[in-house]
């Protein structure tokens, strides 16, 4: 009887688990603003999708873990370990992921953040409505500075002429003599932390590389302010070689 009992209980569990499963495929394959979304954040590899797309959530959010990991520009792997989080239920973690692509200056974020996540971004432990994250990512030019203004701006430790000491003395002297700009964008948050670095408009590989090393390495900044506030700020930095 016990044996029974045991051999019931594991095939209800075993149903439970494949229905949950299934339920978690379907909400991902049928939604089709996601599907519309994924076509752009397929990585060359497609390993990330190849797993979204059997159902293996798990399997992809460690596998996306680690891609991040490895490139915390990664805005295709961002958006995937959302989905998966979005297919395991867990919609905090998704829209912290989604979030950050839209950091990464994906726009394409606007209508599923408004859409997922009741129109608010989620960067750490801070709720942004939609209001102020569409004006930070609004009208930014690719390869200029932010056009954001805030009462009180944020400032690099000892301010321009620092800042320009730190990036001339922190630009690798590369010997093939190639010059030119790579403009990197990032968030400098309510504590003056550099957050989701990424180039705007750069000049190969490994002089990219170099410049989102460089911005990431900075000290923390005096953060902007509004009306006494610390904020968010959107801004970028020229790096020249």
């Amino acid at each position: 009887m016990k044996i029974a009992q045991t051999l019931l209980f594991t095939t209800i569990l075993f149903l439970f688990f494949q229905s949950n499963v299934s339920r978690a495929q379907n909400s991902v394959k049928q939604d089709s603003l996601i599907q519309s979304l994924m076509k752009d954040h397929t990585t060359p590899d497609n390993q990330g999708v190849t797993l979204i797309n059997s159902g293996n959530f798990e399997s992809a959010n460690s596998f996306l873990s680690k891609e991040i990991n490895s490139n915390e520009s990664n805005a295709s792997a961002y958006f995937q370990r959302g989905v998966t989080n979005w297919g395991m239920g867990d919609t905090l973690n998704a829209c912290r992921d989604w979030s950050s692509v839209l950091a990464l200056g994906d726009t394409d974020m606007f209508n599923l953040l408004e859409s997922k996540c009741h129109s608010s971004m989620i960067i750490e432990d801070d709720t942004i409505p939609a209001k102020k994250y569409k004006k930070m990512w609004g009208k930014a030019e690719a390869n200029q500075a932010s056009k954001m203004v805030v009462e009180q701006m944020p400032e690099f430790p000892g301010g321009q002429e620092k800042l320009g000491e730190y990036i001339f003395t922190n630009t690798p002297k590369r010997k093939d003599g190639k010059h030119g700009t790579v403009y990197v964008n990032f968030l400098i948050s309510p504590k003056g932390k550099i957050l989701y670095p990424y180039v705007a408009h750069g000049l190969g590989k490994e002089y990219d590389a170099d410049a989102i090393k460089l911005v990431r390495s900075m000290p923390a900044w005096k953060p902007g302010k509004e009306k006494g506030k610390a904020v968010y700020v959107r801004s970028s930095l020229p790096v020249r070689f």
